[in-house]
């Protein structure tokens, strides 16, 4: 079996796809890699016209929103096609909790859940750090890829 794996014309994806490879060649699927632009990845997601593909999902504290677009079986961004009638039940239920303790439990349910249907795979996934010495004060936590630093100051 052959499948072909759409990702970005960058190091980093012919590297995640050389990975692909390595990993489902013991099982006997032989991985063809694509390169191409955003525009044509995201044309072929969209058009659910693809194999495999790369994709990026946005860090947010609060994946409510995230989760219900990448996993409810009628949301136009569930883009690998993913239908559980389970989940989809679940994630009405978390959108609707203003619970803290049945919203954590419904996420730990629609998480066991995804990770043993398998729709896709995390193969890496941005990671940012700050340091600061203690002198630095007001330092707000890092959202969104961005460290915003305007109220920050030095304590000496």
């Amino acid at each position: 079996m052959e499948v072909a794996y759409l990702h970005s014309p960058t190091v980093r994806g012919r590297e995640t796809g050389e990975i692909l490879q390595q990993m489902l060649k013991p099982i006997g699927v032989g991985v063809t890699l694509v390169p191409a632009d955003w525009a044509a990845i995201t044309k072929q997601i969209f058009s659910k016209e693809y194999d495999i593909a790369t994709w990026g999902i946005l860090g947010s504290d609060e994946i409510e929103p995230y989760t219900m677009a990448a996993f409810h079986s009628e949301s136009p961004w569930n883009i690998t096609r993913y239908a559980n009638e389970e989940v989809d039940k679940l994630l009405l239920a978390l959108r609707t909790s203003m619970d803290p303790a049945e919203r954590k439990a419904a996420f730990c349910r629609i998480t066991r859940q995804v990770n043993h249907d398998a729709p896709f795979l995390y193969l890496c996934a941005p990671i940012h750090y700050a340091f600061a010495g203690k002198d630095l004060k007001n330092l707000p936590k890092w959202r969104y890829g961005f460290l915003p630093l305007a109220d920050v100051w030095i304590d000496r």
